[in-house]
């Protein structure tokens, strides 16, 4: 009855006909497989001989006889469908969410090019973050000292130094080469939550203050002396570079420490259907920008008041001078504005969205993804090629036997 509504009548006679057809047009699968086949589909052999055919004809009339702009070849598109099938089979999943590719889908060579990934974003990042504080900080300095601006090129080598150093090690030591892409949702406020802190959550959090603090600390026993030494203007003694040292590991330490506790005032909605390609990358990229805004405001608070504090006192060489603490309160709210910037990539939705890009960089340089995934996984999903289905943001892989009728990727 189904045939003859598509008057699919020469189909019909044939599975009248013929025993084995009969047999495989019982799975919904393979007679949808024989309805687009059409005038092509084969009439001998066995049951497995004619999946065999069946399939590659289907595979053969989806790239030949194709109306739209083939914007993939047939090679890399089997390539990239027959790689994709062997992990969705090892894992024994049937629906593809491109936010769910794991490290664990690389091999050694592919791991080690991942850690070397990571370790680069973790040095660019660095940068980012210590050339605009090291300049803050050197130019809050030769401001309140009345130093030369020249002054400034200290706090250029101190911000790459401790930038790129700080930031490689941090990504080292916090293992984020060894974590799953685990993802976020978008969040809503819970005062509840926000008291009530996991003793887990707690103590993950004060070791991950401790490890930056650390970092801080040593960068500093090291790079200042050198700096102190390097440099003519204001050589400072051993004991004031300690405290320094101190001072500026103690205060990202408390920052990262306070960063992790307001992030854990977020409740993240457990049932959100999927409805865009990665949006599960998508919605974490949008938490990281609300934990951004919640350190930078935290920071600028922190700054405003140790500002206000300093300079209150009658020792100090700003003291009643309110145009320098005018500056100086808006040299601090931009450190909290890099501060900030720099949260959003070091929070766990952030990283998050460092691993994933870094995953893509790796597959795609193995060759196993093109580098515009979602295009790809569209493009194959069209009604005229349709080796994927499309179903809200995920893309189910009906065609799970496709490893078994082509070559499987080296490996």
């Amino acid at each position: 009855k189904y045939l003859e509504t598509l008057n699919k009548l020469e189909l019909k006679q044939m599975l009248d006909e013929d025993k084995s057809l009969r047999g495989l047009a019982k799975i919904p699968f393979w007679l949808d497989i024989m309805i687009d086949v059409g005038k092509s589909l084969p009439t001998k052999g066995s049951s497995k001989e004619l999946q065999d055919k069946l399939f590659k004809e289907y595979i053969r009339q989806r790239f030949d006889g194709s109306d739209l702009r083939q914007r993939y070849s047939k090679e890399a598109t089997i390539k990239w469908l027959t790689w994709l099938a062997s992990k969705l089979e090892s894992e024994g999943k049937a629906v593809f969410l491109v936010e769910e590719m794991q490290p664990s889908w690389l091999v050694e060579k592919e791991k080690n090019l991942y850690l070397t990934v990571l370790l680069c974003i973790g040095m660019l990042l660095g940068l980012l973050f210590g050339i605009p504080y090291g300049l803050i900080i050197r130019f809050y300095i030769s401001y309140s000292w009345g130093l030369s601006p020249s002054f400034l090129s200290e706090g250029m080598v101190l911000g790459i130094a401790a930038g790129a150093i700080i930031g490689t090690a941090a990504q080292y030591f916090l293992k984020v080469h060894k974590r799953n892409i685990k993802t976020h949702k978008i969040p809503f406020f819970s005062v509840q939550k926000g008291i009530n802190i996991p003793w887990e959550y707690l103590k993950e959090s004060v070791e991950e203050a401790i490890k930056v603090g650390v970092l801080v600390l040593l960068f500093c026993l090291f790079f200042l002396p050198i700096l102190n030494y390097l440099f003519q203007y204001g050589r400072l003694p051993i004991i004031a570079l300690l405290l320094i040292g101190l001072t500026v590991s103690v205060f990202f330490g408390i920052v990262t420490l306070l960063i992790r506790l307001a992030s854990n005032s977020f409740i993240e909605k457990e049932e959100v259907r999927t409805i865009n390609p990665n949006q599960g990358i998508l919605d974490s990229r949008k938490k990281a920008y609300l934990v951004g805004q919640i350190a930078t405001t935290i920071v600028a608070i922190i700054n405003t008041l140790l500002i206000l504090i300093v300079h209150g006192t009658q020792d100090s060489i700003h003291y009643l001078d309110f145009k320098k603490l005018f500056f100086t309160l808006i040299l601090g709210l931009c450190a909290a504005l890099v501060t900030g910037t720099a949260a959003v990539f070091i929070h766990d939705s952030g990283r998050v969205c460092q691993q994933h890009f870094a995953l893509r960089v790796v597959l795609w340089k193995a060759g196993w993804i093109p580098w515009n995934y979602v295009d790809f996984l569209n493009y194959v999903s069209e009604p005229n090629r349709l080796f994927l289905n499309r179903i809200g943001g995920g893309y189910y892989f009906f065609n799970r036997i496709f490893k078994e009728y082509l070559a499987p990727p080296e490996k």
